[in-house]
């Protein structure tokens, strides 16, 4: 792989909780509430009894840029619909089968 950032298309943030999202789907899953322009694309392979989605890392979206390295293998956010400080988590995202990720 190139050390070069390349661009993707927008996505919107999800504004509601998709509690379906299980083992085997793949997802976004958004770094800043409310901020569509940063996340993680990944396979989810795990979820935890702390409610926690355990995602495994395709690679990085920073600012609508997809980064050429991967800043972490795997991330862990909270299962939506888990209560946050900012109301129900929602920042996961289930990709369709086909879509651009």
């Amino acid at each position: 792989m190139t050390n070069v950032k390349t661009p993707v298309a927008p996505v919107e943030y999800p504004l509601f909780a998709d509690r379906t999202i299980a083992v085997g789907d793949r997802v976004r899953s958004f770094d800043f509430p409310g901020n569509p322009a940063c996340y993680f694309v990944g396979k989810v392979t795990g979820i935890t009894e702390q409610e926690q989605y355990n995602i495994e890392v395709e690679y990085q979206v920073w600012e609508n840029m997809r980064e050429p390295n991967n800043f972490c293998a795997s991330v862990h956010p909270p299962v939506n619909g888990t209560l946050g400080i900012f109301g129900p988590m929602c920042g996961v995202q289930r990709i369709a089968e086909g879509e651009a990720a």
